[in-house]
């Protein structure tokens, strides 16, 4: 049991490799900001030092028949350029309040231990720059667990916030549930690419405001575009289930909110049902964080394309003002929408949509069922909207509109 700010840690400070933790016990409790982690940290902070790489982060295995993390978390990734350990965790339950799975491979400012170059306490590795030198790859995060509760903005995370890549998230259990505005989220910031999701679960359940995203949002600087660096590219999903049912206003957020391309995403299961005001949104739009205060036009920086979506599902219902979505409110072109089925019901306005409202183009919609079920103010549309209201606008071409394609055997509207 890990309480008050308690830690267990492996790190590299510099180029030797760092150690590998590995517990084995009934039950591990990580409470109260306390935390379980693993890290190499080494980072050149000028052109001088590149010649040195940092070690080998620790691998972490966990091996618990029930794991509790309340307000702590689990931390495995590197901060510089050595590469990431891996991270094994099995068990029969885990609950998760308030708790971090945090997988990242960091361009983020960082204070570590002294250097040899002076007699300071601490080192401290700052500024705007500094993130081109984490080159390091994050982790592979491999979780095995029966059951799986995230509450209270619980997040499971794999980020590249530097130039190396995020790793991969591989989660396998017979139920997963987030709520409470919960998280699992794969994210790229820079120039690394985010990492790959993949989930296998009998049955997955988001509610109360939760979310599964995949989201690159790096708009690339002029002098990068030059020198022919590419924004990170966002991680791909993969969701395998018998059952996935989304609810009160929780979804799964696909997307680029810059020079990146989004990840495609790949959603089997037997049967879907998003109700609540739940949504699958496939979008490309501006960051709603506005870095841009002198720049008016920020949406033309959002270069990247939107997510390819491809649900799979025997049985799929949409409804109460619910929603799956491809957009592009910017440059980028949207994805396309495929959607197999047996069955697909909408009902009480929910939607099926595919839109531009800028320059990019709007995403294909094709649709392949045996009943198709149009109900209660719902609607399948595809539509380009784009008009100058000004004569500095009117120099832009709004984007074309997306094609829709549906096969059916019965259509009820």
């Amino acid at each position: 049991k890990l309480d008050d700010e308690s830690s267990i840690s492996s790190l590299s400070a510099m180029t030797g490799n760092a150690g590998s933790i590995n517990i084995v016990t009934d039950r591990l409790d990580v409470l109260g900001q306390s935390k379980i982690e693993t890290s190499t940290e080494y980072r050149a902070t000028n052109l001088e030092e590149l010649d040195l790489v940092g070690g080998l982060g620790g691998d972490l295995s966990i091996d618990a028949e029930e794991i509790y993390l309340i307000n702590g978390s689990l931390d495995v990734g590197t901060k510089g350029s050595g590469e990431s350990g891996t991270a094994n965790i099995k068990s029969d339950i885990l609950l998760m309040k308030g708790g971090k799975i945090n997988a990242d491979a960091s361009g983020e400012s960082y204070a570590t231990e002294n250097r040899s170059t002076g007699g300071w306490e601490a080192f401290e590795v700052s500024g705007e720059d500094t993130w081109q030198f984490a080159t390091g790859d994050g982790p592979l995060v491999e979780i095995n667990i029966g059951r799986i509760e995230l509450s209270e903005e619980s997040r499971i995370a794999v980020k590249a916030t530097g130039a190396g890549d995020a790793g991969m998230l591989s989660i396998e259990t017979d139920f997963l549930e987030l709520t409470g505005e919960s998280k699992i989220s794969s994210k790229a910031t820079k120039t690394g690419d985010g990492g790959t999701v993949f989930i296998d679960a009998e049955k997955v359940l988001l509610t109360d405001g939760s979310e599964i995203e995949t989201l690159t949002e790096y708009i690339m600087p002029l002098e990068q575009e030059m020198e022919s660096i590419s924004a990170g590219r966002g991680g791909a999903l993969f969701l395998n289930a018998k059952e996935l049912t989304i609810s009160d206003g929780s979804g799964m957020e696909l997307g680029t909110s810059g020079a990146g391309n989004s990840g495609a995403a790949m959603i089997s299961s037997d049967k879907v049902t998003l109700t609540g005001g739940s949504y699958i949104n496939g979008d490309v739009k501006p960051s709603e964080v506005d870095d841009f205060d002198d720049y008016n036009d920020e949406w033309r920086l959002v270069t990247g394309n939107g997510p390819d979506i491809v649900l799979d599902s025997k049985e799929i219902i949409i409804n109460e003002w619910s929603n799956i979505d491809i957009k592009t409110e910017a440059a980028g072109n949207a994805g396309f929408l495929s959607i197999v089925t047996d069955s697909l019901e909408l009902r009480g306005i929910s939607n099926i949509s595919s839109s531009s409202s800028r320059t990019g183009n709007g995403g294909y919609i094709v649709i392949d069922t045996d009943h198709l079920l149009v109900e209660g103010l719902s609607q399948i549309e595809t539509a380009t909207m784009y008009r100058a209201s000004s004569s500095e606008e009117a120099v832009f071409i709004g984007g074309q509109g997306g094609n829709l394609t549906i096969s059916a055997k019965n259509i009820n509207m």
